[in-house]
């Protein structure tokens, strides 16, 4: 089975007041040309959809034409799932109704574990959903005294899925949560303090496949089942050195996962500043200039946000 896995997108999202939407707009069309030409089973996104609880409209807008293409015009199904920085109740807004068109949005947690299945040539893989959302309100929708941190939420839960998952059948867990051992990054907000955030690798001992979105940086934790997308962009000078992708990825018979990391180009690169003009190369001929953003902070270390132009020039302002 073939499917993709994505996450972290924050539209809406600054970059120290500058509006990130044109490159989150010119990277989501990459997935969407990478999505219609794989043709996978399900495109899968693990959570931060948005930025902020309450969304600009145009970042509203821009995550509608981006579904439109995937599950209107390609015919994908999608799996949506909120994550930290969602909100989970406007998330939801009419997902009984999506499931009809084969969008599926998980915005706030359930009393029961839910899942899709979907079928390749091997038979049935079955995805299971697990929205983020605090441990006290997991604790008032399981009715489980023993839900006090992140980790014991997922425990709950891995417990459940075992004790209904069909013997032999492939699965794959949707989830939004910080895996102990994962590399952070200073544009994540921190699910809790203290510690009580972490989850460990093994809560998704049994799954063919874990799906996980919160951590910016493309990698594996604690398994080599569990595995961040990252986000689509860099969004802090800190992620300078990170290559953004999301994972396109094959699963056997077996449910043995053969990963592939397809790059996103953006139109602005987080790049070190070295000297006062450099020559660039456009990755878009139509722009008109190349500017560059900076935080003044960063710019004493040495940084700066560079946008790619038809200049052939590296500007200081």
């Amino acid at each position: 089975m073939r499917f993709i896995h994505t996450a972290d997108w924050h539209l809406g999202r600054t970059f120290h007041h500058a509006s990130l939407l044109e490159d989150q707009a010119h990277v989501l069309q990459q997935l969407v040309q990478v999505a219609r030409a794989s043709q996978p089973e399900v495109v899968i996104i693990a959570g931060d959809i948005y930025d902020r609880a309450v969304p600009p409209t145009e970042a509203v807008d821009l995550l509608d034409q981006t579904l439109c293409e995937l599950v209107l015009e390609a015919n994908l199904p999608v799996i949506i799932i909120a994550g930290n920085h969602d909100s989970p109740q406007r998330l939801q807004f009419g997902a009984r109704l999506l499931e009809s068109r084969r969008l599926y949005v998980f915005g706030r947690p359930s009393d029961q574990v839910r899942f899709l299945q979907f079928y390749d040539e091997d038979g049935p893989v079955m995805f299971y959903a697990m929205p983020y959302a605090e441990p006290a309100v997991m604790r008032a929708y399981w009715g489980d005294d023993q839900i006090t941190s992140h980790q014991t939420a997922y425990r709950a839960y891995a417990a459940r899925v075992t004790r209904q998952h069909p013997a032999g059948i492939r699965s794959v867990v949707v989830g939004h949560c910080f895996v102990a051992g994962g590399e952070e990054c200073e544009s994540e907000r921190p699910l809790s303090v203290g510690g009580t955030g972490e989850v460990s690798a093994d809560c998704f001992a049994g799954f063919s496949y874990a799906a996980l979105g919160h951590l910016h940086r493309p990698q594996t934790a604690g398994s080599d089942a569990v595995h961040y997308a990252g986000s689509l962009l860099k969004y802090s000078f800190a992620e300078a050195g990170h290559t953004k992708s999301f994972n396109l990825v094959e699963m056997d018979a077996a449910g043995r996962c053969t990963v592939d990391a397809s790059p996103c180009w953006p139109v602005a690169m987080c790049a070190p500043w070295k000297v006062t003009w450099m020559l660039c190369f456009a990755s878009r001929p139509n722009r008109k200039h190349l500017v560059i953003l900076c935080g003044c902070g960063y710019w004493m270390k040495g940084h700066c946000w560079m946008r790619w132009g038809d200049c052939g020039r590296c500007i200081q302002t």
